[in-house]
Parts: structure tokens; sequence; C-alpha cells
């Protein structure tokens, strides 16, 4: 008789809790194809997005902010509030970053705000000279979580903050470093925003912008375990996104089949 077998390969079950993929290849969607980006410009006379080559080689495989308060721009993708939607009250922020150093202006990187004061705001994550250059996660009050490490200059970065209302963890190129309190502000409802901060009527803030690059974003509606952020960090299949949870064949084994 002749035999074969059938492997399924299991994903992570964080597939499920992938609510936004900013891959920024060339563009500003959303890869699962929900809450595609929408550009804001500053003062400044740029009219598009800018790239530059991804972490992993692509060419324009990265989003690029200039740090120039005159012609910058950020990415508004939408309302949505991931500690809303998956594990009560949890979510992550996962993306690579490239820091172009200071600029004597706050950088906010990524942030769900509508502005600085603790009623219109969830959560800021930002690197810049109030907290030492250090990757930090702030709201107006007391809400200041500053980590021990920041992102170094000029070098592709994978950095992942996982929250769950009461406490922020931090990883670095894929390693747990620090948990701190942190508490939620009180607007769900608020934007979120890439490359720099909004004002109340959607503008841009211009002294608030990023100086550097993002490169797959995500944002998952629960806190990734320290496994799976080693996992994403090091690129292996498993918690990629929804697109490929099928089964698939694999070769008999042994071979030939006894």
């Amino acid at each position: 008789l002749c035999f074969s077998s059938v492997t399924v390969h299991a994903q992570s079950d964080a597939d499920d809790f992938l609510i936004a993929h900013y891959e920024f290849d060339g563009n500003i969607e959303d890869a699962l194809g929900y809450y595609h980006g929408e550009f804001v410009a500053g003062p400044g006379a740029l009219t598009e997005p800018q790239y530059m080559e991804g972490y992993d080689g692509t060419a324009n495989g990265a989003i690029l902010f200039t740090g120039d308060n005159q012609n910058c721009y950020m990415i508004n993708v939408g309302t949505f509030c991931p500690s809303a939607d998956g594990e009560q009250g949890q979510m992550t922020v996962a993306f690579w970053g490239y820091w172009n150093g200071p600029t004597g202006e706050s950088q906010d990187i990524i942030n769900k705000r509508t502005s600085y004061d603790a009623g219109q705001m969830m959560w800021g994550i930002n690197q810049h000279a109030s907290t030492g250059h250090v990757i930090s996660v702030r709201r107006r009050g007391s809400e200041i979580s500053d980590s021990q490490k920041g992102m170094p200059l000029q070098q592709w970065t994978h950095v992942a903050v996982t929250l769950d209302g009461t406490e922020v963890h931090f990883y670095m190129d894929g390693d747990y470093y620090q948990t701190m309190p942190y508490t939620y502000g009180t607007s769900p409802d608020s934007p979120i925003h890439m490359g720099s901060a909004g004002n109340a009527d959607g503008s841009i803030r211009p002294q608030d912008v990023y100086n550097g690059a993002l490169d797959d974003v995500r944002f998952y509606t629960r806190m990734l375990t320290a496994d799976e952020v080693k996992i994403l960090y090091e690129g292996v299949s498993g918690i990629e996104d929804k697109s490929s949870t099928g089964p698939a064949i694999s070769q008999n084994y042994p071979n030939p089949f006894n």
C-alpha cells in the first residue's frame, strides 16, 4: 500500500487580532483593506508621501517623514480603537522604525489623539528630547511612561508596545525589556496618526513631526506574548496576517513512506 500524509499548519491566533497592517510599499493602504491612510500636509509644498528603502531592502518600501516642520505631513488612518475590538482593553502596536535624530521639537511617531488633553487622547508613542530620546507612551498628566531604550540613530529597529489599560510593556528588536504603569485616556473615538500629531480641526501639528521612517506598522486587538513579538521580529510565518490561514499539503515524511 502507498500512503500519503497531510499536515495542517496552524498559525498563531494573533492573526485573528490583527486589525490593521501598513506595509508602506509605495502606498499608505491598509493591507487588510479596511483603514486606508489619508495624507495630511503641513504648511510646505509636499503633496504626497515620501518613501525610502524598507527594513527588508524593498525599494520605496518604507514611508519617510522629513522632521522638517514646514515640508512635513502625517498619515491619518481613521478612528478605529484596537483596545476596544478584541481582548478586554488590550492592544499591541508594532513597527519598524528608522530614526534620523533630534530636531529640537517633539516627535510623535504614532498616536491616538485629538489633542494632548487627557480627555481627547488615548495614547501617544514618542521619541524626542523631553523623553530623553527613548521610546515612550504619554498623555497629559501623570500618564508618562518613558522606557529605558530609544531607537538608535539611522538604524532599522523593531519596536513593539503592548498595553492593557493599566500597564505598558516595551520590546525592541524582539526582546522584552520593561514594564511601566500606563492608563488609557478617555477618547476612544480620537483619530490615529502616524508621523506627527493632529490638532482638533484635523490639521497637522508641525512642531510634533517625526524625524524618521516607518515600515510594517501593525495594530493588534490584544497584547502579543513575548514569543509572538519575537516571531514578528524574526519574520517567521505565523502572525503575518489573515491571508494564509488555510491548510497546506506537505511532502510525505519520511520519504519514501514506509
